[in-house]
């Protein structure tokens, strides 16, 4: 599995947009030549034209970049432009440490290898868990989610302290909607099933005189959401996250 590169995706977003905007370079020369005798409208066209290009170029240039970091079945594949390429496979990895912006990789060689996550594009505990689980699928265990959704732990709800296996992270909402004033006010929370219920009926009720017109529209599919996805076993994915990111941390520390 390769960890993906943000500047992929930003790549593929110029390529979008440069595309776009030589075709509306050609619509304006297209016009302008139909039109307007002036030269000003070519001049701003092929201006148009050359900011087109080079978004577009710099598109094609972010997608061509190799992945400066990758892992599948062989091992850690860098790639970063100080250094030649290089990989540090499997079984050569000890230990792995995530503090901060840093990851350190461990292995049989006398130096480890020390990166700065900022540089690859990533979140230190997305490369961390990517490690983590790939050892474990080496040494045939479990996945540290997997492991979570097998055996999840009981958690306490913080509305009303009841432990529980199937805690849901509820989102209590008021929308102010006044044609020429809207207001949005947001509150998260991690409760048990009875309590994301109680929010979800205590959202809908508020929200009916505030919100008017954009109830049904925005209101109503938000709670019947929150609402069936309370019915469901097992914790929420902001849950099994934020577990996974624990058990990451404590087998980096």
């Amino acid at each position: 599995m390769i960890v993906r590169r943000k500047f992929q995706f930003l790549g593929a977003i110029r390529i979008v947009l440069g595309v776009a905007g030589m075709l509306f370079t050609l619509f304006s020369l297209h016009i302008a030549i139909q039109r307007s005798p002036e030269t000003t409208p070519f001049i701003i066209a092929a201006i148009e034209g050359v900011v087109s290009v080079l978004v577009f170029g710099s598109g094609l240039r972010a997608r061509s970049k190799p992945a400066l970091f990758c892992i599948d079945e062989l091992g850690f594949h860098f790639n970063l432009e100080s250094d030649e390429p290089r990989l540090i496979q499997w079984s050569e990895v000890t230990h792995i440490r995530q503090c901060g912006e840093h990851l350190t990789i461990f292995s049989t060689n006398d130096n480890p290898e020390v990166f700065h996550c900022y540089k690859l594009n990533e979140s230190p505990e997305l490369i961390a868990a990517e490690c983590l689980n790939h050892i474990h699928r080496i040494n045939g265990l479990a996945s540290i989610r997997d492991a979570i959704l097998a055996a999840p732990p009981e958690l306490c709800c913080q509305k009303c302290g009841k432990a529980t296996s199937s805690l849901k992270g509820s989102l209590f909402f008021v929308i102010v909607f006044a044609y020429v004033y809207n207001f949005v006010f947001r509150k998260e929370s991690l409760t048990c099933p009875r309590c994301t219920r109680r929010s979800v009926y205590k959202s809908a009720i508020v929200n009916l005189p505030l919100s008017n017109l954009i109830w049904p529209i925005i209101v109503l599919p938000l709670c019947t959401f929150q609402w069936f996805n309370s019915f469901r076993n097992g914790h929420s994915r902001c849950v099994i996250d934020m577990l996974e990111n624990q058990r990451v941390k404590e087998l980096t520390a």
